[in-house]
């Protein structure tokens, strides 16, 4: 099988790894086991799907609104289906709210809320004229694959090209103890401000 992909066995290792609690059976190409954890939290050379945005449609809707992240994540982030609900109140109420859903190639993996201006919540100081990453959730069990990172990076493309109008920041309020996600928005450029809303601290990110 691995002459027909035209692969050179010496240069594929198949190993088994302990990640996450779960075993992990995979062939990487011309990656050591030691090499593979190490560009685990990087994101880099393991994961192959491509990432997009795409809008939330009569045939994709189900799938999104069922898509979860974990027990012990869900004080962090409201359900699907409510945020979508959220962006039809906010835009019948002078928002400018943008749901999409996140997938890798053809398959819903997760969701992102964006907002230009208000967002329904009291607002740092910042907000007005600016964009905020309201929402943004990997379903469980496509999460540890790099693809909340990918979103990141298209999202933040997404947001540069200014749909709903020109802004110098963006930004995302994030619990104190959601450190995964502070280590993320850290790593595109976030900053806290110092401001603090619904005992959740500012990230801002100059576009």
């Amino acid at each position: 099988m691995i002459q027909k992909l035209g692969c050179m066995q010496e240069l594929i290792r198949r190993q088994v790894v302990y990640i996450h609690g779960k075993h992990v059976d995979f062939i990487m190409f011309g990656l050591t086991k030691d090499e593979y954890l190490a560009n685990r939290d990087t994101n880099k050379g393991v994961n192959m799907s491509t990432i997009t945005l795409q809008n939330i449609t009569l045939d994709n809707r189900r799938a999104v609104f069922n898509l979860e992240v974990g027990e012990e994540q869900r004080r962090f982030v409201a359900s699907n289906l409510s945020s979508v609900a959220s962006c039809y109140v906010l835009s019948q109420n002078g928002g400018h709210p943008f749901p999409f859903a996140i997938y890798a190639d053809d398959k819903p993996v997760g969701f992102v809320m964006i907002t230009y201006g208000i967002t329904g919540y009291d607002l740092p100081s910042i907000a007005e004229g600016s964009y905020c990453i309201l929402r943004l959730m990997i379903d469980e069990q496509f999460q540890n694959r790099g693809y909340g990172r990918q979103a990141m990076e298209k999202i933040l493309e997404w947001i540069r090209t200014c749909p709903a109008g020109p802004a110098q920041y963006c930004w995302i309020s994030y619990s104190a103890e959601n450190v995964h996600a502070k280590r993320l928005y850290e790593s595109f450029g976030f900053r806290d401000n110092g401001e603090i809303c619904h005992d959740e601290y500012i990230t801002v990110l100059e576009l």
